[in-house]
């Protein structure tokens, strides 16, 4: 058997700073106690580091934590669980799910699309359109490109080329509604309909722009085939909802420079729920990645589980002692243990996914005792405690 650590990153490791972040106490002594810094590096004990935080690619995050942190070695992007992290397992998903002929066996799969290719090859490889909402073009790009979608539409673009869909905003680079002449409108409009249609929307982080980014959004949920062509195209009563939404980030707030916490794409996703009930009578139904939610902690388990097999296997063959957190016998996690900083996000999570979570009092919590609500495993200061105590607990294992 073995055991695995995830590591919260904000409040755990570093805390945000004027301008820049700041290592907490003890984190470098943690990282460079579980990973071998001379070269070749490697990791000792199976562990990853579980954040909510988006916006970023895992590779992005993972090079912010080494420069923090002043590490001697670079750290794996597949070490890094963001929320938006499992999306990237959707295109796998749908690809599996497609018909023997190529077409993908959903909804979306039997509505044709204007302009749809005929050669079967290209059928077989083109994934099922996603519509992309993050700050801006470009990030939404990246971050959905790195997620493995590759039939990309993004809410900038939509509003660039049809401002219309947003009458009183024109604040998009080429949104000029006001000055389009009557035939204009009616090319773009006619171009809207014959639009691919969506298969799903993918929330990302919260937009600049969220009246735009909600009405774009709103428009392509409520559809029942994937396109945004006015009310003909509703859903009806009885039809369950066509376009998915998955959405990553579900905290509703964050600690800033401000005394107060600030908005984020969990905010932006309940006002998107708010409008989608008003606009439909429908309550909207979504996939939520993230820590409390369950997908990130099983793609995280699966994560530990690999490293685990590589660090028994590595054992084998070079015919050492099995390091810490690992078993030449058996590379399956026996126990995970979480330590973080919010109660309401990584406690819950962990103690809902059946793993040993520990509440440390470097961010969100300063409480003297323990969490009422979500009672942690363990409490104690910082993270070098954190690892103390869970190399204790192993040891008392062992002696069983």
């Amino acid at each position: 058997m073995s055991f695995g650590i995830a590591f919260d990153i904000d409040g755990v490791l570093f805390q945000a700073g004027a301008g820049a972040y700041v290592p907490l106490p003890g984190a470098r002594d943690v990282l460079l106690a579980l990973n071998e810094p001379a070269p070749p590096h490697r990791i000792t004990v199976p562990h990853v580091y579980l954040t909510n935080g988006t916006g970023t690619t895992e590779a992005g995050k993972a090079e912010q934590l080494r420069k923090t942190l002043n590490l001697p070695f670079e750290l794996p992007p597949h070490q890094v669980v963001l929320a938006s992290s499992p999306l990237c397992e959707l295109p796998a998903i749908w690809a599996a799910s497609r018909r023997p002929d190529g077409t993908a066996a959903t909804a979306t799969s039997s509505i044709p699309s204007a302009g749809s290719e005929h050669d079967e090859d290209k059928k077989k490889k083109k994934q099922p359109r996603v519509l992309v909402l993050s700050h801006s073009h470009d990030n939404a790009v990246m971050l959905a490109r790195s997620s493995g979608f590759t039939n990309i539409a993004t809410v900038q673009e939509f509003l660039q080329k049809y401002p219309f869909l947003v009458p009183v905003k024109g604040k998009a680079p080429g949104a000029t509604s006001a000055t389009l002449t009557t035939d204009e409108l009616a090319a773009r409009q006619k171009a809207l309909e014959l639009e691919e249609p969506f298969h799903s929307v993918l929330l990302y982080q919260s937009p600049e722009d969220w009246e735009s980014a909600l009405q774009i959004c709103t428009d392509v949920l409520r559809s029942r085939d994937g396109r945004i062509a006015g009310r003909h195209n509703d859903l009806l009563p009885n039809e369950p909802q066509f376009v998915e939404l998955h959405s990553g980030n579900p905290d509703f707030d964050y600690g800033a420079l401000h005394a107060t916490p600030r908005i984020t794409l969990g905010a932006f996703r309940r006002c998107l729920e708010m409008v989608f009930l008003e606009s439909t009578g429908r309550t909207l139904v979504s996939s939520l990645y993230g820590k409390p939610y369950p997908s990130v902690y099983d793609y995280a388990r699966r994560l530990l589980e690999a490293q685990a097999a590589d660090i028994a296997q590595r054992s084998a063959s070079e015919g050492g002692a099995t390091p810490a957190g690992a078993s030449s016998g058996d590379a399956r996690i026996a126990r995970v243990y979480a330590v973080g900083d919010n109660p309401l996000s990584d406690i819950k999570g962990a103690n809902t996914a059946g793993w040993h979570s520990i509440l440390v009092r470097t961010g969100c919590f300063t409480g003297p005792g323990n969490h009422d609500e979500h009672p942690a495993t363990h409490v104690c200061h910082g993270v070098k405690e954190a690892l103390d105590w869970i190399l204790s607990q192993e040891r008392a294992q062992t002696q069983q």
